[in-house]
């Protein structure tokens, strides 16, 4: 496989125009909107190339005129293409956690065909890709392919991208906890027991427990910094869910016990507050509404070449 493989090189390709967009821009922000309206033409909710080409020239100021044929020729492509145009999609929905590989393989020094080789493992063309092979497909290819220091920092980054979607940790927070560890191998480890919290619907304090273990064993003058790290994350993601909650339970001394047991363990405190379907219904669907998966434009400068 090459990157000249027909079915592979136009998503290397709209991602590399993607991040020249990006680097363009300059501005988080204002990428994303670029992504958004790319996603939408892609969907259908934009009808017309004219209509697309209108909405899209702001954000190509600072592009040359190579790059405006650049994207014009990607739109046309999803227009008369939808396979592509379905695979295109989901680059866009995922396309932090691909520039982040993309980073760190060329800070790693691997080449085009490398990642070109990620990008097939993904199957972004294929709309019967089941997830669990998907992922099985691209670890067998990295450790077919990457040393073991390359390895550590994608399965770090994996876990990060896990571990904000599924509890909604910020990434300045992951970043600050790294660096108190300031062991990667242990950060690491960390990382799979906060997954694992989610997996096994492991309370959050039963979690904090085994990881100050692991951490107090391996490198225990870290632990009070590390704590510190989590317990403010902790305080400021509880803190938003309760202030909402208590426009929805009336009652004082119910509220106060349930902030007690949610603070400790969200998952059993749904259980325990209440015979009142109907609230417990309103309190979890508050609880899915004010934990939305992180995103985050990667931090490596390779990005911006």
């Amino acid at each position: 496989m090459s990157v000249g493989d027909p079915a592979i090189s136009p998503f290397v390709n709209a991602f590399k125009l993607l991040n020249i967009v990006n680097c363009d821009l300059q501005q988080v922000n204002l990428f994303e909107n670029f992504l958004a309206l790319l996603s939408a033409f892609a969907t259908g909710t934009v009808r017309t190339n004219v209509d697309l080409q209108d909405q899209i020239q702001p954000y190509l100021r600072n592009s040359s005129s190579a790059v405006f044929a650049e994207v014009e020729s990607l739109i046309s492509s999803i227009k008369s293409n939808a396979q592509f145009g379905e695979g295109f999609i989901r680059l866009v929905e995922s396309y932090w956690v691909q520039a982040h590989v993309w980073s760190i393989l060329m800070d790693r020094g691997y080449g085009d065909d490398v990642f070109a080789g990620y990008i097939q493992c993904l199957q972004l063309g294929s709309q019967y890709a089941e997830h669990d092979q998907i992922m099985t497909n691209i670890w067998e290819f990295f450790n077919s392919n990457m040393d073991d220091g390359t390895l550590l920092e994608l399965k770090i980054a994996f876990l990060e991208e896990h571990v904000a979607q599924s509890l909604g940790m910020d990434f300045d927070t992951m970043a600050r906890a790294q660096v108190a560890i300031a062991d990667d191998e242990l950060y690491r480890d960390v990382l799979d027991y906060l997954v694992m919290s989610q997996k096994n619907n492991i309370a959050w304090y039963m979690i904090i427990d085994m990881i100050q273990s692991v951490v107090r064993r391996r490198k225990p003058d870290v632990w009070d910094e590390l704590g510190s790290i989590f317990s403010d994350w902790r305080f400021l993601h509880v803190e938003d869910f309760l202030n909402k909650a208590r426009d929805i339970i009336d009652d004082d001394d119910l509220f106060a016990d349930f902030s007690v047991q949610y603070t400790a363990d969200s998952t059993e405190a749904f259980e325990t507050i209440t015979d009142d379907d109907d609230l417990v219904d309103q309190l979890k669907r508050l609880q899915i509404a004010t934990s939305r998966p992180v995103t985050r434009a990667p931090q490596s400068r390779s990005l911006f070449r």
